[in-house]
C-alpha cells in the first residue's frame, strides 16, 4: 500500500494535456504539466517517413513517444475521461476513442497498468459540486480556488491550456473519489 500516489491525468484529442500530479495527505500536488500537439507531431513523421504510414499506426508512434517519457516511469496510476470513450458512432468522438484505445494499449505494453476511466460527471461533482454542465472557466476557476490543489511554483497557471487544466481535473476527481491514503 502507497503513502501517496503518482496519478497521470491524460485529456485527449489533437491537443493531449497531461498533468504529474502527486496525491499525498489528501491533497493534489501539480508536479507538471504538458500540452502535446498531436496533429503536428503526426505531421512530422508523415513528412519524414519514405512511404505511406497508415493513419492509425502514426498515432501509435507519436502516442508511443509521449507515453514513454522518463517522468512517466514512476506513475501508479493513468486516468482518462471515459464520457466519449465508448461512442462509436458519433464522428467526432471516434478519433478521440482511438487515442484512448492506444493509450490503453501503451500503457499496458509499457508499465503493466491500466488506463483507468472515469465519468466526467463524477470530475465535475468532485471538483465543483455539480454534475450538470460546467463551461471550462469554471473548472480552471475552481482548481486554482481549491485549497487541496497545490500546483508547483514553476508552473505560471496563466499559460495553461483548458487541456491541462481538464488533466489536472481528472487526477484530482480520481483521487478524492477511489483513493484512501
Amino acid at each position: 500500500m502507497y503513502r501517496y500516489a503518482r496519478v497521470l491525468g491524460i485529456d485527449p484529442g489533437g491537443f493531449l494535456g497531461v498533468a504529474d500530479t502527486l496525491f499525498k495527505d489528501n491533497k493534489l500536488h501539480v508536479n507538471r504539466t504538458n500540452l502535446y500537439h498531436i496533429n503536428l507531431m503526426l505531421n512530422e513523421i508523415k513528412y519524414t517517413e519514405p512511404f505511406l504510414i497508415p493513419e492509425i499506426v502514426l498515432k501509435y508512434k507519436v502516442l508511443e513517444k509521449i507515453i514513454t517519457e522518463p517522468y512517466m516511469q514512476d506513475i501508479n496510476y493513468f486516468v482518462v475521461e471515459d464520457s466519449y470513450a465508448y461512442i462509436h458512432k458519433i464522428t467526432a468522438f471516434k478519433s478521440l476513442n482511438t487515442y484512448i484505445q492506444l493509450l490503453e494499449l501503451l500503457i499496458y505494453k509499457y508499465y503493466k497498468k491500466r488506463l483507468i476511466k472515469i465519468h466526467n460527471r463524477l470530475v465535475k461533482h468532485v471538483l465543483v459540486g455539480k454534475k450538470t454542465s460546467i463551461d471550462k472557466i469554471e473548472i480552471q476557476e475552481a482548481i486554482l480556488n481549491n485549497k487541496d490543489i497545490i500546483i508547483d511554483k514553476s508552473i505560471d497557471t496563466k499559460y495553461l491550456t483548458e487541456h491541462e487544466f481538464d488533466a489536472i481535473s481528472l487526477a484530482y476527481g480520481f483521487c478524492k473519489k477511489y483513493l484512501r491514503l
